[in-house]
């Protein structure tokens, strides 16, 4: 599956609001890729900084969801619109991974589900 990675802190306000959350986040020990990752209690501490680089990156809709036709071609550049496997695993992965903008982890759940 391939990923534009540039979704990333380059302004400075989401730059700081990331460096805050992300102090807060490793306080907690909150790996994104662990299978014992706590959704509950580490999602919400990335939610501002994911929401001013989501916004910045056009990724968003006015309503701060995830916009399904942006995320599929700016990030995914539409590698992916043909792929039944994709097609399937999307849906569930983002209503999994996205009630607090937390785009790693929607990512991680589509790397392992579509081979």
């Amino acid at each position: 599956m391939y990923v534009d990675g540039h979704i990333n802190m380059e302004d400075e306000k989401c730059s700081l609001q990331y460096k805050t959350d992300t102090d807060k986040f490793s306080k907690l020990r909150c790996y994104v890729f662990s299978t014992q990752y706590d959704a509950a209690n580490c999602d919400p501490l990335l939610f501002n900084g994911w929401l001013c680089a989501l916004k910045k990156k056009g990724l968003l809709k006015s309503d701060n969801t995830l916009n399904d036709v942006a995320f599929q071609n700016i990030s995914l550049r539409n590698k992916c619109s043909t792929d039944t496997n994709f097609s399937q695993a999307y849906p569930n992965c983002k209503s999994s991974t996205m009630k607090y903008l937390n785009i790693l982890r929607l990512l991680f759940c589509l790397f392992r589900a579509v081979p």
